[in-house]
């Protein structure tokens, strides 16, 4: 996954967590944004994050006839995070986002506030 959308995702996810923890009837956000929360952490952990590097241009110049034509095929090139911080993020996010989805379940079934 690449590295601008996992963070629109997990603004997402915030954002739903935010509401659901704010508006008491709301609680099923909460919910969801933990799980889709943690489901990114395990994409963190299985290595799956990437950034991109750069930019790879191939060009092909054929000529038919005294006409000559051109194509270009551009293709972005990605590589992978894999160092022990990102390791760290994706196991914090996984026990962060279990442990909210825990305890919102938990007030839920003792009919707790949040407030």
């Amino acid at each position: 996954m690449i590295l601008e959308l996992f963070a629109v995702l997990v603004a997402i996810c915030l954002a739903m967590i935010i509401i659901g923890l704010v508006k008491q009837t709301e609680s099923a956000q909460a919910l969801i944004g933990f799980f889709l929360l943690f489901i990114l952490s395990l994409i963190v952990l299985n290595g799956g994050l990437q950034y991109q590097t750069g930019i790879l241009v191939n060009t092909t110049m054929t000529t038919v006839g005294g006409v000559t034509t051109v194509e270009q095929d551009v293709e972005n090139t990605y590589t992978g995070y894999d160092d022990d911080s990102t390791h760290n993020v994706g196991w914090y996010l996984a026990v962060a986002s279990a442990v909210g989805f825990i305890g919102v379940v938990y007030s839920l079934r003792k009919g707790r506030n949040y407030d």
